[in-house]
């Protein structure tokens, strides 16, 4: 075991009597965007199981992690403590950390090994993980560093998935050692054909304690979770946080017809709501120099992104600011990017736009206040805006769709069931969409959290029994 994992080992205690088997189990785990959940079928029962201590929605476990000092949290707890700490943090206070490792350098002209020492700033708070999965994309298996040290991403996913098992196996009453994973079909930034991303997972599920580890496509498992004892012929539609997938599923025979994906989901929804709206508070619009050239366009995007800011909180970065501060058209928006940077606001901001793109879901418009020490961000969000500003996504949905139905060899008259699941499905455009092609009497909005988890368990238990 990695020095991190045992870092970050927790014991639970907590076990749910009902749910014992003599015999020995295996999970279904739909390892979410944005969300998490883990299903077990025990005494012939499918279980999603609560893992979420203490939240409202127990079963619905957030893919978030926070690390500070010796210490990580999940989880709503996870999201809850960073903004906690970061509402009563210092900024910048510069520290040394030994690594561990050791390196060469240069003394005049002899050549010394001298111990690693990183310098970085500390600004009272720690390192929050959210949305993780979209970067499993990634050829290789890249270093993060977590408040000072270099952490793999395979150990980062390790302790998020050992998380996981630790508290489904305290529910179960069980070391449960084989689960069947949940993947897109589609992986975001991912060029490989799932290769890499499939490959990085078994890593890391190895490295949180499971020995057999099979992977199923998350909207088949959504079939099987709608129901086994179906006769109906159906097609998923898994839209959630990073992916749209689709798959068509004959649940009269069990047979899966055709599978069908894009790197989709609720963070370019997001995105789309940040750009419309907030991105001219971050350098949308700025300009510089004699030539007036314009402010990186990839800065700004990023500025909402806990993977990709990382490279803008520097020195060399903050420096750069500093010059074409007094070169710019908008000096306050130099002074406010570089406050919202040293004051590490992209969680909180993202958070924010998140929660008013839910409200959009049930009202016309929204009241969007971000209130920092510098300035206040106050916009009004409108549903038409938003709907027009995804249209891309909407006909690239259609087309997903109609792909699986022409890989399938299926007519859409054929089709008993539309199965709509995952957190974005419940955006209304999306719902339309589906209803527009099939006829609402078709379409069925399913356990938007936890119908993949339940399917990936069915099929883990018949795999593995």
């Amino acid at each position: 075991m990695s020095l991190w994992l045992k870092k970050y080992t927790q014991t639970y205690t907590i076990k749910l009597v009902d749910l014992s088997a003599k015999t020995p189990l295996s999970y279904g785990l739909d390892f979410g965007t944005s969300n998490s959940a883990v299903s077990v079928v025990a005494n012939g029962k499918v279980n999603v199981l609560p893992i979420s201590f203490g939240s409202k929605s127990p079963e619905v476990f957030q893919s978030a992690m926070y690390f500070k000092d010796d210490e990580v949290k999940f989880a709503a707890d996870a999201v809850e403590t960073y903004l906690k700490d970061l509402s009563k943090a210092d900024l910048a206070v510069k520290k040394l950390i030994v690594t561990g490792e050791q390196m060469e350098v240069f003394q005049g002209s002899d050549k010394v090994i001298v111990d690693q020492v990183i310098e970085y700033e500390d600004y009272g708070v720690g390192r929050i993980m959210r949305s993780f999965k979209s970067v499993l994309g990634n050829s290789i298996n890249f270093t993060t560093n977590i408040t000072g040290q270099p952490i793999s991403f395979e150990e980062l996913l390790a302790i998020f998935i050992r998380e996981i098992k630790q508290r489904a196996d305290s529910l179960v009453g069980q070391n449960v050692e084989k689960i069947v994973i949940g993947r897109p079909v589609k992986f975001v930034r991912d060029g490989s054909e799932g290769k890499n991303p499939v490959e990085h997972l078994t890593n890391a599920a190895k490295l949180a304690g499971f020995k057999e580890i099979q992977f199923q496509y998350e909207p088949v498992g959504a079939a099987f979770g709608y129901g086994v004892e179906s006769k109906e012929k159906v097609l998923i539609f898994d839209f959630g946080g990073g992916t749209l997938d689709t798959s068509i599923v004959d649940l009269s025979s069990g047979n899966v017809i055709a599978s069908h994906g894009a790197p989709i989901g609720g963070d370019l929804m997001d995105q789309a709501l940040y750009d419309n709206y907030i991105a001219k508070y971050l350098g949308k619009y700025l300009r510089y120099g004699q030539n007036r050239m314009s402010y990186s366009e990839s800065a700004v995007s990023h500025m909402i992104s806990w993977f990709d800011i990382a490279e803008y909180r520097t020195r060399k970065y903050f420096d750069y600011l500093d010059t074409v501060r007094y070169m710019a058209n908008e000096p306050e928006t130099i002074e406010f990017i570089r406050f919202f940077l040293k004051a590490n606001l992209a969680f909180p901001l993202r958070k924010k736009i998140v929660e008013a793109k839910e409200q959009l879901s049930d009202n016309s418009e929204v009241n969007f206040v971000f209130n920092t020490l510098v300035k206040t961000i106050n916009e009004t969000f409108e549903r038409s805006v938003f709907e027009r500003s995804i249209d891309y996504y909407l006909d690239e949905s259609k087309n997903i769709v109609e792909e699986t139905l022409a890989m399938a060899a299926v007519n859409k008259n054929e089709i008993d069931r539309i199965i709509m699941t995952g957190g974005s499905s419940l955006i209304p455009k999306f719902r339309l969409l589906m209803e527009e092609m099939f006829g609402k009497d078709k379409v069925l909005l399913f356990e938007p959290f936890t119908a993949v988890s339940k399917g990936l368990a069915v099929i883990s238990n018949k795999i593995f029994s």
